[in-house]
């Protein structure tokens, strides 16, 4: 089983005018097997798209994740 945490003192979120917002941070992946304790065992960068509609409502339009690799580097 994986699980994905975010690195919340990295979170940004930016306005993108007349679109919406761009989301920007670090996540870390973990992992467990069967019953055994969850591991870090990467982490990553990641960027989401957010749109704003008509009616006030927002739409997760992209995510992108990105310079992959292992927890301890």
């Amino acid at each position: 089983r994986s699980r994905r945490e975010l690195v919340r003192p990295s979170l940004i979120v930016n306005p993108v005018p007349g679109h919406g917002a761009m989301e920007i941070g670090d996540h870390q992946f973990y992992e467990r097997k069967g019953d055994g304790p969850e591991k870090l065992v990467g982490k990553a960068k990641f960027a989401q798209l957010w749109v704003l509609g008509a009616d006030g409502s927002w739409r997760l339009s992209r995510i992108m994740s990105y310079s992959h690799g292992p927890a301890g580097k």
